[in-house]
């Protein structure tokens, strides 16, 4: 079980059960009034899988619509919130097991206008807050208190009310009109004791291990308290949790009376106390005041009512009853006296279980006239000799209970004023089987169907046993039937099967329900069609059903043509005219769900199609896209250029491709050709006009005069001048060519001019011919410049050695040009000891062991030289420093130092790696060969130098070493506690120290306890109280590095016990068997404590059953069988379990 539902176990009362006459309460007059249960848990918590099983709840709502009277049917459910929710999931769960039809309402405002009338029973679900999912709001709940007058009617017409837990301000408030609730809360499991009718049902007196709900194996035949609070004070009724008040209530019978003068007839008065005692209280020793508003009405002290002789027939009175401050009134008519009551039935009724019959009853008065007085408001009362085997209204409804043997019998006796009479009632044979009519139907939703249930005997008789039937569906979502046998097709059902099952006398029978929706009407959109040759259209078919709904059939129904040739429609519903179709008409009828319905196509003829555009003049070389529009009988067009033949008349002119694209082709001389097009039959075509090509006049190069020099390049453009004038680039059609390809070549099909890398300068001409002209552009290339001089930077540097320097070489040509030449220049030194040079690069490097002097790097390139000076200075070391100078460390800490050394020319440079190092105090402070100093953890403090040495040159680093910290205080947690027997509590230390730091030394301590008998403490400060501590003040005391504290705990003295529980009290085991027993004490105080394992058990006969010291308790396989006690002490106090070993 979830620990959520744990919490709402201890925090509510588990199970709450009254039963109501509602008469006892309200002065209306009634048949009876209904059961009233009240169930303190969020039992649809978990829908179906939530506290016990749902059958459980099953037989507790049977148990409700047994005894109800009102006539209804279905199960209206209060709350619930919208689907999904367990409360939905848990009543359609119920619903489907008993054969209930049930109806949800939900939000404040449907709450406040819901009717009542017409339902068994009324079902109000758990609070939200302990049945999240779908439980009932604050606001539901006072909308339904706003209707207790109603549910007060509800109850007094004979209603059922099932409510469930109502953890609200004001508890059960919408009860208020019936009886007077108060709640009082913070009661426990231990305060609760069951009365006689909660124990013979299973549940135990240990209820603070035990009981809920679902461990009732059977729901009780009787509604009434379960449990009784131990300090009542008025409080009863409640399993685990609160408790509930009921206000005393008085009951009196008959509560109509007719009398004749001379006639008497007793009362019977019963209070019912608010610890749901019942008690007779006719007596006047009792405390019972009777009065009457009509003199001629009298009632003496002890409730024996008669006429004064004054009295006349027709006369009527109130006998008013009171006692303990409630009140009961009894409605009396002065009659003729009856001289005899008939009844409408024989003698004898027989009758099967769950089986009902009316009597009516017939009074003849001493003046000769006849009356009907079925009903309890004309003074006639029924009796039942055996309520088990036969039950009788107020007014006369005989029931046989559903748990009734076939064969039993029973009295009902009938009684007005002093006369009465008597029915025998018998519990018929059984039948040998069912028929159920119709075994199977097909049924739309929205319909209904009554069925009809005979019983069929062994003698070839038969009986209509349909409203005694226990009906059940298998699908309430598909089929709900209700206790009449009343098939109801939900409209929101889908199509499905379902069985529904019949269920009389340990028989049954099955009918079969097909549901299945009824189309009402087919509807084709569009509902008629106009499409030309070589186009489709998609039809969409929607299906009206009998419920109203509407559903998309395009692809369920069946299409058919009744012209192929003209019309083709496939199995989607797409309708496609064939490109060849001539014209006409065609109907396609559309099938579906029973129902037809016709669209009519309509497809024009082809009058002829026309070639757009009809004329059009192209030059060579250009194109031209034509269409192909065809023109119907219906006066309509289309293009259909995609599916028209074209062809042209002189392809030397132009030619036309699939898709009607005209091309004039380059060499086209001029003409007149003509694109024609066929399509369904007809044909058309369009005029092309390709003029005679003019003559070529001249060609202009441009540029036509241009200067380029090595590697670069530029494009030349042919321009054509025509004899009309036009002009054409022609410079892909020119041959163009250079006069000389060894400095200039030209790409003929783009005009690109490049002049080689190698070119030595001149003019070059760039030729072309087009249409018997020609012509050039002139190319100037001028000759290559000369190197005049070399640059090198620098000119001049001074270095040391390990330096590197980058070289550039700079070439100066004649036409003022420069040119970065480094690689390609010829590069060397004067002295490789000083200075090296990479030629590829110039990148000059100084040998880490070069001494002092000058070196040149000398370049030469294009006939040219020159050189770059290096002065080679070694510098030297001047000293050296630590980095820190000065530092404070405490034991434990390493520091890695750091060397620079610092040279003649003002550079500095990280030696620490070259530093020899060494300590002053090696009892201080240690350094290793890297510089890293480490402060050992055993030092006392003071001052050490860390020394180093590189290159002649030493220096050091003052370290001064703080001493180790020592314990200023220890602080104890808890400083104080205070614990019971068994308890256990963990100390906390933690030191301060003289430094400021604080570390948890809790396992460090060594701890001891002022009491050992009071508390005792483990080496790791775990404090436990023994369960023999007799109470007082004890301390744990704990001291570390010269520093102590402690931890004052206090003992309460504990309660004597007063007695100890066994649980169980009695138990049946086999041989072989174990059992572990649990003992609780209790003490004084009203406390409780599981005190199994300090219990001392024996047995009183070792060779029945053994005993452990833990209470668990071993029958041996050769145990010789029969009855031992299992007993244990402890504090003084003894018990015992009863075992029978079978």
């Amino acid at each position: 079980m979830p620990s959520r539902l744990i919490k709402v176990i201890a925090s509510l009362f588990v199970c709450l059960v009254f039963a109501f006459s509602v008469s006892s309460f309200a002065s209306a007059k009634t048949t009876g009034g209904g059961p009233i249960v009240l169930m303190g848990i969020d039992a649809e918590d978990g829908g179906v899988n939530g506290h016990g099983p749902i059958s459980v709840y099953q037989n507790i709502v049977k148990s409700i619509l047994a005894k109800v009277t009102n006539g209804g049917s279905g199960i209206l459910v209060i709350g619930g919130g919208q689907a999904p929710s367990n409360v939905i999931e848990f009543w359609n769960q119920i619903a489907n097991g008993i054969g209930q039809k049930v109806t949800f309402v939900s939000g404040p405002t449907n709450i406040a206008k819901q009717s009542f009338t017409g339902f068994a029973m009324i079902a109000v679900a758990s609070d939200v807050t302990n049945t999240p999912w779908g439980g009932l709001t604050e606001e539901e709940h006072n909308s339904l208190v706003g209707r207790k007058n109603d549910i007060a009617a509800f109850v007094n017409n004979g209603g059922g009310i099932l409510g469930f837990s109502s953890d609200f301000l004001n508890p059960y408030a919408y009860m208020g009109a019936i009886a007077n609730f108060s709640v009082v809360t913070g009661q426990g499991y231990d305060s609760i004791l069951p009365n006689s009718d909660g124990l013979a049902i299973g549940i135990t007196s240990q209820l603070n291990v035990c009981c809920w709900h679902d461990e009732f194996s059977n729901y009780p035949s009787f509604l009434k308290p379960l449990a009784t609070y131990l300090n009542s004070n008025g409080a009863v009724a409640a399993i685990g949790g609160d408790i509930i008040r009921l206000t005393p209530t008085l009951t009196v019978s008959p509560s109509v009376v007719s009398i004749a003068i001379g006639k008497t007839i007793p009362l019977t008065v019963t209070l019912t106390d608010s610890n749901g005692n019942v008690q007779d209280v006719t007596s006047a020793t009792a405390g019972t005041l009777y009065s009457s508003d009509n003199p001629d009405i009298l009632v003496d002290p002890n409730g024996v009512i008669s006429l004064a002789p004054t009295a006349q027939v027709g006369e009527t009175g109130t006998i008013t009853i009171a006692n303990n401050g409630q009140t009961a009134t009894v409605q009396v008519k002065a009659d003729p006296a009856v001289k005899v009551i008939s009844l409408s039935t024989a003698n004898t009724v027989t009758l099967g279980p769950g089986e009902s019959q009316q009597l009516i009853v017939t009074a003849e008065y001493s003046d000769g006239t006849k009356k009907d007085v079925t009903y309890a408001v004309d003074g006639t009362t029924y009796t039942s000799a055996d309520e088990g085997i036969a039950a009788v209204s107020p007014n006369g409804l005989i029931t046989i209970g559903s748990n009734a043997n076939y064969g039993d019998s029973t009295t009902i006796t009938v009684k007005n004023q002093d006369v009465t009479t008597a029915v025998l009632v018998k519990v018929g044979e059984p039948p040998v089987s069912l028929t159920v009519t119709p075994a199977n139907v097909q049924l739309a939703p929205g319909e209904t169907q009554q069925l009809t249930v005979v019983a069929n005997f062994v003698d070839g008789t038969k009986k209509d046993v349909t409203n005694s039937v226990k009906y059940m569906s298998g699908d309430t979502s598909l089929a709900i039937v209700d206790t009449k046998g009343f098939i109801s097709i939900p409209n929101g059902a889908s199509n499905g099967r379902v069985v529904i099952t019949s269920s009389y006398a340990g028989l049954k029978a099955e009918t079969t329900v097909n549901v299945e929706k009824r189309v009402a009407s087919l509807t084709i959109s569009p509902g008629a069609v106009a499409l030309k040759p070589g186009n489709s259209q998609q039809l969409v078919a929607t299906a009206t059903y009998t419920d109203g709904t509407m559903e998309d059939v395009t692809n369920k129904a069946i299409y058919k043509t009744n012209n192929s040739n003209l019309v083709s429609v496939n199995a989607n519903g797409v309708l496609t005219v064939p490109a060849t179709a001539s014209g006409g008409t065609a109907a396609i009828e559309v099938n579906y769900g029973g129902k037809s319905a016709v669209v009519n196509v309509t497809v024009p003829y082809l009058n002829g199609i026309s070639i757009e555009p009809k004329s059009v003049q192209l030059k060579p070389g250009q194109t031209q896209q034509v269409k192909a529009i065809a023109v119907y009988s219906d006066g309509s067009t289309q293009d259909v250029t995609g599916e028209t033949s074209f062809s042209s008349s002189d392809t030397s002119l132009a030619t036309v491709d699939i898709n009607g694209l005209v091309t004039v082709p380059n060499t086209a001389r001029g003409g007149t050709v003509y694109i024609r097009g066929n399509y369904g039959g007809k044909g058309g075509a369009a005029t092309f006009t390709i003029p005679h090509p003019p003559a070529v006049s001249g060609l202009a190069f441009t540029p036509d005069q241009l200067t380029l020099r090595q590697g670069e390049s530029t494009q030349i453009k042919v321009i054509a001048t025509y004899s009309d004038g036009t002009t054409e680039d022609v410079t892909a059609k020119a041959n163009l060519s250079s006069s000389d390809t060894n400095q200039v070549v030209v790409d003929p099909a783009t005009g690109t001019v490049r002049v080689l890398d190698s070119a030595a300068g001149g003019t070059v001409y760039i030729r072309g011919n087009y249409g018997g002209k020609g012509g050039a552009a002139t190319l100037t290339i001028p000759a290559l410049p000369t190197v005049v001089s070399l640059t090198l930077t620098p000119a001049s540097k001074t270095v040391k050695p390990g330096d590197t320097v980058q070289m550039q070489v700079i070439a100066n040509y004649s036409d003022g040009t420069q040119k970065d030449v480094t690689g390609q220049a010829s590069l060397k030194s004067s002295n490789t000891s000083l200075a090296t040079v990479e030629a590829a690069t110039g990148l000059v490097t100084i040998p880490i062991d070069a001494y002092n002097g000058n070196v040149n790097i000398q370049a030469s390139y294009g006939g040219k030289g020159g050189a770059a000076t290096f002065t080679v200075s070694k510098p030297y070391i001047v000293g050296i420093a630590f980095t820190p100078d000065k530092v404070t460390l405490k034991a434990g800490d390493t520091l890695a130092m750091k060397v620079i050394a610092t040279y003649s020319d003002g550079t500095t440079e990280d030696v620490t790696a070259q530093t020899t190092f060494s300590s002053s105090n090696t009892n201080l402070a240690t350094v290793d060969s890297s510089g890293v100093v480490t402060i050992p953890n055993s030092t006392s403090g003071g001052t050490v130098y860390i020394r180093g040495t590189y290159s002649g040159k030493g220096a050091a680093s003052t370290v001064t070493v703080l001493g180790p910290p020592t314990v200023a205080k220890l602080i104890f947690t808890p400083s104080t506690a205070t614990l019971k027997n068994g308890e256990t509590l963990q100390i906390k230390v933690i030191a301060e120290y003289s430094d400021g730091t604080k570390e948890d030394v809790t396992s460090k301590v060594a701890y001891s306890s002022s009491n050992t008998s009071l508390a005792t403490v483990d080496a790791s400060g775990l404090v436990t109280i023994p369960n023999t501590a007799s109470g007082g003040t004890v301390y744990i005391r704990g001291s570390y590095n010269g520093k102590g504290g402690s931890v004052t705990i206090t003992v309460p003295t504990k309660p004597p016990v007063v007695s100890l529980t066994f649980t169980p009290a009695t138990l049946s085991l086999n041989k072989g068997d174990t059992y572990q027993v649990k003992v609780i004490a209790t003490y004084s105080d009203g406390t409780t404590e599981d005190v199994t394992a300090f219990t001392t058990f024996s047995s009183s006969n070792v060779n029945i059953a053994t005993v452990d010291a833990k209470g668990l308790i071993t029958v041996p396989v050769n145990s010789l069988g029969g009855t031992v006690y299992i007993r244990g002490t402890y504090n003084g106090k003894g018990g015992a379990t009863t075992v029978t070993v079978k």
